[in-house]
């Protein structure tokens, strides 16, 4: 796989699926339908060749991979948020 063929709206939905360890959690965080998070970590699923999550009751458990993947894609979703976040007006004070 290239980077180009990477949606960054998956890493966007694994790291909140990481946080929240809830689909329903994880689209109320992101505004999405549970239907919409689910499709996307089916996606993630088949990106990354691992169930990454597996239910336990309520909760999803992140599998080997999925805890692997955490602090690297915590690292690139505050990346791209820094980059979207408004730059401070200047001030020639």
């Amino acid at each position: 796989m290239h980077l180009k063929e990477l949606d960054a709206n998956l890493l966007v939905v694994l790291d909140a699926l990481l946080v929240d360890a809830s689909v329903s959690k994880a689209a109320e965080r992101l505004g999405r339908s549970p239907s919409a998070v689910s499709h996307a970590l089916a996606n993630l699923r088949q990106l990354f060749d691992d169930e990454l999550f597996v239910r336990a009751g309520q909760r999803l458990v992140a599998t080997a991979r999925a805890r692997q993947l955490a602090p690297a894609v915590h690292v690139i979703v505050a990346g791209m948020e820094s980059l979207l976040r408004p730059a401070a007006p200047f001030d020639p004070a």
